[in-house]
């Protein structure tokens, strides 16, 4: 699976400038979500975790971020489930797909 669909960055409307734009602020919003994420974890504050999962699990999808999408959505879930027995592990991989997500944007469309 690619860490970026490009299919949906082509739905994205304008030129490269807007996109470049578009994912610059996907970037500082993904990353200040994490870190809510993160720290919801550290205080067990599970509504802290699930607003922040919920949030970019949207912001994700519509930069074509798929795999981090899907993992917030099984975070997401998972809270809802009051299953919690490895929420710390999804959300640290939530963190790695989203650094994978920056080094795509900034390797190719940030340049």
């Amino acid at each position: 699976m690619d860490v970026l669909d490009v299919q949906i960055l082509k739905l994205l409307p304008g030129d490269s400038e807007v996109l470049q734009k578009i994912l610059n602020v996907f970037l500082r919003s993904s990353e200040e979500l994490m870190v809510s994420m993160e720290n919801g974890v550290e205080e067990h504050d599970l509504d802290q975790v699930a607003l922040a999962a919920h949030t970019l699990k949207s912001s994700s999808a519509m930069v074509g971020a798929m795999d981090l999408s899907r993992l917030c959505k099984e975070i997401e879930a998972m809270i809802q489930k009051d299953e919690l027995s490895g929420l710390e592990v999804m959300v640290q991989e939530a963190r790695q797909s989203r650094l994978l997500v920056e080094g795509e944007c900034q390797s190719r469309y940030l340049k």
